[in-house]
């Protein structure tokens, strides 16, 4: 897990021809190799992670974060791509406090990230927290954003207001 932490690649590349690697071990917070590349923007080293079969992309820390999601939290464009272009991660998934990687975007004020979210057509801006409102509002809410992001997300609720009201 260290060489994906560093970006050794070709320390990655040799123990992954040596075979016999566990590529869906955790560290003590249930982060994975695939997750900490992720995160330490290490993209080659998640393009090889994920050439490998038996590898889930998808697997969730202890807090519920995916790989994606941490991607989503650390900046990381080019992570966040190579996950997206995989067919068996879900933008849309929910971490144990609620946010998901667009949430986590939105959060952060990653505009490039959002608009690659949302063009997978796989996320829902719509998402309704626990309160029974939309989720963006409680992410967006005392942050002061660009007038841009009210174009990105667009959802109405009952009383035909915006989601960020």
């Amino acid at each position: 897990m260290q060489a994906a932490i560093e970006g050794q690649e070709e320390i990655v590349r040799l123990l992954l021809a040596r075979g016999g690697v566990r590529y869906n071990a955790r560290d003590n917070d249930g982060l994975t190799a695939i997750a900490l590349a992720a995160e330490y923007s290490h993209p080659n080293i998640v393009k090889m992670l994920l050439r490998m079969e038996k590898i889930k992309p998808d697997l969730p820390d202890r807090l519920g974060r995916t790989p994606l999601a941490w991607a989503c939290w650390a900046h990381q464009r080019a992570a966040v791509e190579v996950l997206l272009e995989r067919g068996d991660v879900n933008p849309d998934s929910v971490d144990s406090e609620g946010y998901s990687p667009l949430m986590l975007a939105l959060l952060l004020g990653n505009e490039e990230i959002v608009r690659m979210l949302l063009e997978t057509g796989m996320v829902d801006p719509g998402r309704l927290d626990a309160s029974g409102g939309p989720a963006v509002d409680r992410v967006l809410h005392g942050y002061q954003y660009k007038a841009e992001w009210l174009g990105l997300i667009s959802h109405e609720d009952e009383r035909g207001d915006g989601a960020m009201h």
